[in-house]
């Protein structure tokens, strides 16, 4: 009984304090079985079961001047690295959103971040490894060392939970989009720039109003130049006229996200130019990096329906 009410102990505890009973009469003899490893381990089980038989206990290691040693051995850890790891975490976070860096979501409910790199906006998924690099790059720069796999996670995770719920909803795009009236082409340039067109003309945009994606095969379009000509296409081409009007209706239905685009179906010989004229076309509209099967324009051999040499241009 103690104050009235009975001490229950754990079986762990019980057998420690046996222990620990059976040791005290030879420690008169030899106190370095005071820090024995077996010693220490009840010690460390009354200390947190039993307070006070551990101020009894703790009595007898101060008279023989192993109070110290043993407080030093059965201290807590202190949990420096997961500390640290937070401490990163935040550090991150804080230097992320002071580089630039605005949340959104998408239609699907992806996370997205637009982050602000060199002087110009960039997309990406929160969970992509460029948006990896990104705090990577960032952390770096204001600290000369690496936040670790854990701060960067951290911060993905609390970057995507923002873009979700405080992020606004936007479509993401790949080369074309509409937005509030105006079309957008992006000219996946390492500026990530884009060319506005409305019903006023055209103009380069540093940071188009349409979110814009980039995929691994994309390549970027030259810098349009005012007082050039459509016509000037057609040297290149070896088509009739009315295959060049269907043509120039392909390039711009191509250029058109809320359209039905058509697929231009070049049929001819070998040798009259049906590839030549898919890999520009395609160039003209979407450079890839990518098979000539994979491009926009499909080209197809029929040359049993022709009677001349060249080839025709159809849409279906």
């Amino acid at each position: 009984m103690r104050n009235g009410t009975q001490h229950v102990r754990s079986i762990a505890a019980e057998l420690a304090l046996l222990s620990l009973s059976e040791l005290e009469p030879r420690i008169a003899e030899d106190p370095e079985l005071l820090v024995s490893t077996e010693t220490v381990l009840c010690l460390a089980t009354i200390r947190h079961s039993d307070p006070a038989q551990w101020q009894r206990w703790r009595a007898i290691l101060e008279k023989y001047n192993k109070a110290a040693l043993i407080e030093h051995m059965l201290r807590e850890p202190e949990r420096v690295g997961d500390s640290d790891w937070k401490s990163k975490a935040d550090t991150l976070i804080g230097l992320a959103m002071d580089a630039g860096l605005e949340p959104f979501h998408d239609p699907d409910q992806q996370g997205w971040a637009s982050v602000h790199v060199g002087g110009h906006w960039e997309n990406h998924p929160i969970r992509s490894r460029q948006f990896q690099l990104f705090l990577l790059r960032t952390y770096y720069r204001h600290t000369d060392e690496s936040p670790g796999a854990q701060a960067v996670r951290a911060a993905q995770d609390l970057f995507e939970a923002r873009a979700l719920f405080d992020g606004e909803e936007n479509p993401i795009h790949l080369r074309v989009a509409e937005h509030e009236g105006k079309l957008y082409l992006d000219l996946c340039d390492r500026s990530w720039r884009a060319v506005e067109i409305d019903a006023e003309g055209w103009q380069v945009v540093n940071r188009p109003a349409a979110k814009f994606r980039r995929t691994r095969g994309s390549q970027p379009l030259p810098e349009p130049q005012r007082g050039c000509s459509l016509e000037e296409l057609r040297s290149f081409l070896n088509v009739d006229y009315h295959g060049w009007t269907l043509i120039r209706a392909f390039l711009v239905a191509a250029l058109r996200p809320d359209l039905p685009c058509p697929i231009l179906v070049l049929k001819g010989e070998q040798g009259s130019g049906k590839s030549t004229a898919s890999r520009v076309i395609g160039l003209l509209i979407d450079p890839r990096i990518s098979a000539l099967r994979g491009s926009l324009v499909r080209s197809a051999i029929s040359s049993r329906q022709l009677e001349t040499p060249g080839w025709c241009v159809s849409t279906i």
